[in-house]
């Protein structure tokens, strides 16, 4: 037995099992909401999918040696680029920055390398995808930096750069609700301010930045969850009337 990662409508994922035969062999078909990079997992083998609608591929891998396997049919050659792209970001990953300046400026090279990679390649969706991906993981190493640098010790507002950054940034996506991100971009500005004060800041950047209807109300409960659940009393008439 086996499991594919696909996402649903509501942008939350689950796994769909998938039946292996005594002989190895199993098919897997399915109609996609949209395209997603996924993965297979069975035993201990791990496998990256580049889920397309209307694709079909074939994943050749021997179950005694896991990290080896094969990928052929319509998205041979994506699947190559793929490779090239997840080796590139690993090395990106294993660099260090002396300022979010300098990380963010070779973010913007290796996004210029992923997407001459993926215009060789014949599938649009595939290219359209590979792109979002890479932009969507930077993108969330850069939300989530503060909170490792506040647990190493290091000033959160010592970086002009960052700060400009986490001010633009566009965050009216009910994925980045779904996925806790959202809450993790708030958390930044609520940092700058500390105590029950933070909630209130948290509730005045939801209401100035998010202009989503679904996006904003779902970041006030979120917040007013918050506070609820933490409350000292002193501030929870003000926290809830901003919020309601």
């Amino acid at each position: 037995m086996g499991f594919i990662r696909v996402d649903d409508t509501s942008g939350e994922w689950k796994l769909d099992t998938v039946v292996i035969a005594a002989d190895g062999t199993f098919e897997y078909r399915k109609q996609l909401a949209m395209p997603e990079m996924s993965f297979f997992m069975a035993g201990e083998g791990f496998y990256p999918m580049i889920l397309v609608n209307g694709t079909a591929n074939h994943l050749e891998a021997d179950m005694k040696e896991p990290g080896k396997y094969k990928m052929t049919g319509d998205l041979e050659q994506e699947y190559k680029v793929q490779e090239k792209i997840n080796q590139l970001s690993q090395e990106a990953g294993a660099r260090n920055y002396a300022s979010f300046k300098e990380w963010h400026g070779a973010y913007e090279k290796d996004l210029e390398a992923v997407e001459a990679l993926v215009n060789g390649v014949p599938n649009r969706t595939y290219r359209r995808l590979a792109v979002n991906e890479f932009v969507g993981v930077n993108k969330m190493s850069f939300l989530t930096a503060w909170s490792e640098w506040a647990a190493a010790g290091k000033p959160l507002s010592g970086d002009a750069d960052y700060s400009r950054y986490m001010d633009t940034v566009i965050m009216d996506s009910r994925s980045y609700l779904s996925s806790g991100l959202l809450g993790v971009w708030l958390e930044w500005f609520g940092s700058s301010v500390g105590g029950d004060t933070a909630y209130l800041k948290k509730l005045d950047v939801t209401d100035q930045k998010l202009k989503d209807a679904g996006v904003r109300r779902g970041a006030f409960m979120s917040v007013l969850g918050d506070y609820f659940a933490a409350a000292s009393g002193e501030m929870l008439e003000q926290v809830y009337g901003k919020g309601k």
